[in-house]
Parts: structure tokens; C-alpha cells; sequence
């Protein structure tokens, strides 16, 4: 009951392992609370979490009506930070670090990665490409010209590729990235998905997804950055030699092309 967030996400072993028992005390405690399976109990508890979310927009709405002090006197800015971390310790739950490493796998195994967002997440998209970029050449930004072309960009890509697409927010969600999704699991294009509902209905259509927990106070994008940020770092450092050799590259153009200054300290 205190875990229910992150329950809703685990399977029978990850729920067995979390709570220190087994599958058959899992089996057991899901037939005393009158459920004929444990699906039928996850489900359950996922309604529950739906219902005890609100829009994004609701999010921002309460968080700007709050003044710059709550009624304890705490500052805006101590809470916000609180609310964040909370959701980022929810997100690393058991079967996010499982599957986490499966996308890591996946994505270090693709020809090609397509990323794609739009609305808030869009920024999300564009910061995961944008570090991904420093030492990939395989990762392409989609709808990057036109949502007229999305299309035409999912087609370029085949079994051997990649779709990372963003859904956060619920339970409005974009539909352009639900059609999207949904196309690529016609085309029978391998998915990933990362979002912050668990009724968003990308979540039948993606091969494997990811959910970073909501915060409770306020709509933030922390938690999505900070699995992105793991997803960078991680590939990062199987590709070290070709990722260190590239930023220096980087490093060195940006400074003759005078895009960037770098102080000398001596």
C-alpha cells in the first residue's frame, strides 16, 4: 500500500524480490485480495495511480498557485527539489533497472536510432539526440522538418533500427506520438518508449517501456532527463574510445570556429 507507484510496474519476480518473499507468497497474497491472477491485480493498480494523477497541466496549474512559501514556510525552491528526488528515487525501482539495461542493449545494437517527441517532451527529444550526437553518428531527430514528414522518416527505417519515442504527461496525450507509435508496431519496428502514465496507450504498442515516475506537487521533466541522462552515460561508456576521440574533436572545431571560449588558467 505505501509502494503502490511503483507495484503497478512490477512483475511476479520483481515484486517477490522487492518485498523479500517469494513467487508463491506473491500468488497467495493476490488470491487473498480476491484476484484471479496477478494481472488482474497490476491492473488494478494502475487504475489506482491513474486515478490519483492529474493532467499536466493541472500539475503546473497547482504548483504555480502555490505562493513562494507553503504553509510550513518552506521555500519554493527546497520542495520542488524535494519533489524531484522523490520521483527520480521511484522511477530506479527493481524492474525499471532491469529493462533499463535491456534498452541499453538495444539501442547500442541499432543501425539507427529514431527519436521522436512533441509538446513538452520535444525538449526531452531534442536533449537525448543532441548528447547522443557528441559521439554517435547513428541517431537522427525525427519531425525535425515538418510533422508532414514523420512519416516518410519512419519509413527509413527497418527490423535492424530503433524508434525511442516520449509520451509523458497523461492523461492527455499527444496524439500525433500515439499514431506514431502505433505505426511503427504495424511496420513491426522495434520500440522504446518512455512515460510517466500507465495508461498511456503507447504502452501496448512499444516493444519495451520505461516509466519515470511523476513528481506530486508539480509537472516536471526531471525524472524523464535523469533516465535519459543513464541512457547517455551508459552508451557513453561502451563506446568510450570512439565517444572520447569524437568530443575531443569537437572540443578542438568549436574553439577554432569560435562557436565556444575556452579561459586559459595559466
Amino acid at each position: 500500500m505505501s509502494h503502490y507507484q511503483e507495484a503497478a510496474f512490477y512483475s511476479m519476480e520483481a515484486l517477490a524480490e522487492a518485498s523479500n518473499t517469494s513467487l508463491s507468497t506473491v500468488v497467495r497474497t493476490t488470491k487473498a485480495l480476491g484476484y484471479d491472477t496477478y494481472r488482474d491485480l497490476r491492473k488494478d493498480m494502475r487504475k489506482t495511480l491513474f486515478k490519483n494523477n492529474f493532467s499536466v497541466w493541472w500539475e503546473l496549474e497547482r504548483s504555480l498557485d502555490n505562493f513562494s512559501e507553503d504553509d510550513s514556510g518552506e521555500p519554493t525552491l527546497t520542495w520542488v527539489a524535494r519533489d524531484n528526488v522523490e520521483a527520480v528515487r521511484n522511477t530506479a525501482t527493481p524492474q525499471l533497472l532491469n529493462d533499463f539495461k535491456i534498452v541499453v542493449d538495444t539501442l547500442d545494437g541499432a543501425d539507427k536510432i529514431g527519436i521522436f517527441g512533441t509538446r513538452s517532451t520535444k525538449a526531452v527529444a531534442f536533449y537525448f539526440y543532441y548528447m547522443l550526437q557528441q559521439f554517435s553518428r547513428n541517431a537522427f531527430l525525427l519531425d525535425a522538418i515538418g510533422s508532414d514528414q514523420l512519416y516518410d522518416e519512419l519509413l527509413n527505417f527497418t527490423s535492424n533500427d530503433v524508434l525511442f519515442m516520449l509520451s509523458l504527461g497523461g492523461p492527455h496525450f499527444a496524439k500525433r506520438t500515439l499514431n506514431a507509435v502505433e505505426f511503427t508496431a504495424k511496420n513491426k519496428l522495434p520500440t522504446i518508449l518512455i512515460t510517466n502514465h500507465p495508461v498511456c496507450p503507447a504502452v501496448q504498442h512499444a516493444n519495451i517501456t520505461l516509466y519515470a515516475a511523476p513528481t506530486q506537487r508539480h509537472y516536471s521533466l526531471v525524472p524523464a532527463l535523469t533516465l535519459i541522462e543513464g541512457l547517455v552515460v551508459e552508451l557513453g561508456k561502451r563506446k568510450k574510445s570512439v565517444a572520447l576521440a569524437k568530443i575531443r574533436r569537437i572540443e578542438q572545431v568549436l574553439t577554432e570556429e569560435n562557436v565556444t571560449y575556452k579561459p586559459n588558467f595559466q
